[in-house]
């Protein structure tokens, strides 16, 4: 069948400081930008997991020596939480665009 690929590239404004409890939609545009950030460091942290199981699989008994590197990358990812932490959890500067605090 045919595949159609569309590319988005949405550039949603971040809010910068907590909207005060009076302002139902400043409220509604923090918890929609939560949930993208948290969208983000999902799939991040998934990549990271992918990028383990990779390595893994393919250095067999040397795994243990041959990546390190990758389980660092993840642990920082298990170490911060993978559910909603609030503002105190930062992603990862290696995401290569600053996704504020998730």
């Amino acid at each position: 069948g045919m595949v159609f690929k569309r590319e988005t590239d949405f550039d949603f404004p971040r809010v910068s400081e907590k909207p005060s409890p009076n302002d139902l939609i400043g409220q509604e545009e923090l918890r929609h930008q939560q949930i993208r950030d948290n969208y983000i460091y999902m799939a991040a942290a998934q990549k990271a997991r992918d990028a383990v199981r990779v390595c893994y699989a393919k250095e067999g008994v040397n795994h243990i020596y041959n990546c390190k590197e990758e389980v660092k990358v993840y642990y920082q990812f298990l170490k911060n939480g993978f559910g909603w932490k609030g503002p105190e959890r930062q992603a990862p500067t290696w995401l290569g665009r600053d996704t504020g605090s998730c």
